[in-house]
């Protein structure tokens, strides 16, 4: 079953309310019953006996499931001890068995942690863990976020393979109406907390609309906004397999230039593990290059001093791949999107009121309900939410160059376009984007250049359109077979 609908709907409370995982002081009335037990009349410790053996979870913020202190094989040889009683030998085993299952090599993910996997690499160890005690029912909400197109076919494949063969049931939480589509045997679609609509039948396909009205913008035409040269970057390891470490981006050299007043447009598309992030970060300083160097607005990062280099960060904007991790937690959304005013431009109160206007515009161009704007980011907002507020917190400095790293990830088809329409309008002012992605129609729709990588490399680089119309590379073309069906350049 998919339940399907646009962010903040419900559809991560309905789900969490199952295995009773809402926050403390919720109130859930009504019954859910599961193999004839009203879960809702249980305790807290006959819960515990239903959760992993009957009940396992894949969460939104499977990024953020993990504790960050232990390994890959310590997570779940943890659940597998516990709840199924195996030695530690014998957990080992099956939980290199499981990672192959998710689509993991074991030996060059069991001893990591989880700073060093990718994105995507973290969403598959999560789900390895749901399937770890073989449960009854598996809910999964989006468990395919952080996953390139071809994973996500190959996760989605294997996961629909291991329902029907274990006889489990899946209730699959997404936005992505083409996937739910194509996996699942039942669709309901909630909007403010209610069933809309629920049937099996056919939906449109993606489509997005990117009008480009002007904003004012005053910045420089015609120059080059980064440049990088032979950038290689090397991250070291300790033991094992890993002892040696991995080379997460080999000897890339491009460019993005910027021609008369638009802003110049560019995607960084690939599989999880290739190197996306790892290129965003290095183009901001943040991962030193292990060789070559980057060069921002014709300037080299390594030949700055560390004021030089705050003060080209200030000049760009950053939208982390993960909005659970990257947004304070205790504060307001209102005082998370205001934070990097009040650094860079002070608390003065002119500033600070001129601060708050511009917050609140920008959340209000993004669609964020106004009574949200006063609220706590940990207790209030859906996944896709947490996004909205992230990408405002980039533009309230209006930054010549933004840098966004799976800016829609957690969005449904309609905010989705509404979040591309505020950076379009950006760009139409001046303002340049970099988009890293694994939705090759994103990339066609927002960038007007386009880079795949693929283990660290490029592969294929050149106008967007032609690259995914026609492109050259055997892995581009694998990107573009993995699409779900019902989607169309």
């Amino acid at each position: 079953m998919g339940l399907v609908g646009e962010s903040g709907s419900g559809k991560s409370s309905a789900l969490m309310a199952i295995p009773q995982l809402l926050p403390a002081g919720t109130q859930v009335s009504g019954q859910i019953f599961c193999d004839g037990q009203d879960l809702l009349a249980l305790g807290e410790e006959a819960m515990n006996l239903w959760r992993w053996r009957h009940i396992a979870l894949v969460p939104q913020g499977a990024m953020n499931s993990f504790t960050p202190h232990l390994s890959v094989e310590r997570h779940l040889t943890e659940v597998l001890t516990h709840h199924l009683g195996m030695t530690r030998q014998e957990g080992r085993q099956y939980a290199a068995e499981l990672l192959r299952t998710a689509g993991l090599e074991p030996a060059s993910i069991l001893n990591r942690y989880p700073h060093e996997l990718s994105g995507g690499q973290k969403q598959r160890a999560a789900l390895a863990a749901a399937l770890a005690c073989n449960p009854d029912f598996l809910l999964a909400d989006e468990p395919t976020t952080a996953l390139d197109v071809i994973t996500q076919k190959e996760v989605l494949d294997k996961t629909a393979a291991l329902v029907r063969e274990r006889n489990m049931g899946l209730l699959l939480v997404t936005h992505d109406l083409p996937l739910a589509t194509e996996l699942c045997d039942v669709l309901i679609v909630m909007k403010e907390g209610a069933i809309v609509e629920s049937s099996p039948h056919d939906s449109p396909p993606l489509s997005f609309s990117m009008a480009k009205p002007r904003h004012p913008y005053t910045q420089q035409t015609d120059l080059t906004c980064f440049a990088c040269k032979e950038l290689s970057v090397h991250f070291k390891g300790r033991f094992g397999r890993w002892r040696e470490g991995v080379w997460a981006l080999k000897s890339l050299s491009f460019s993005l230039e910027k021609r008369g007043s638009e802003g110049a447009t560019l995607s960084v598309v690939g599989e999880s593990g290739s190197g996306k992030t790892t290129l965003l970060r290095s183009l901001l300083g943040l991962v030193p290059p292990t060789t070559g160097d980057v060069e921002l607005w014709g300037r080299s990062l390594r030949a700055m001093t560390v004021a030089e280099r705050l003060a080209v960060r200030r000049r760009c904007g950053y939208v982390p791949q993960d909005p659970y991790s990257s947004l304070p937690p205790t504060l307001t959304v209102l005082g998370a999107v205001l934070e990097p005013w009040n650094v860079v431009r002070g608390r003065e109160r002119e500033q600070t009121k001129r601060g708050l206007a511009k917050a609140k515009e920008l959340l209000a161009e993004l669609k964020l309900p106004e009574e949200l704007w006063n609220a706590r980011v940990r207790y209030s907002l859906s996944g896709g939410q947490r996004q909205r507020v992230a990408v405002a917190r980039a533009l309230i400095l209006d930054p010549e160059l933004l840098l966004c790293d799976e800016p829609t990830a957690m969005q449904d088809i309609s905010t989705r376009g509404e979040v591309l329409e505020v950076l379009s309008r950006r760009v139409a002012g001046g303002m340049s984007l970099i988009l890293v992605t694994h939705d090759l129609l994103l990339a066609r729709y927002a960038s007007t250049q386009g880079v795949v990588l693929y283990k660290g490399e490029i592969v294929e680089s050149g106008d967007t359109k032609t690259l995914l119309e026609h492109p050259s590379h055997s892995y581009t073309r694998a990107l573009l077979a993995a699409l779900p069906k019902l989607s169309t350049l």
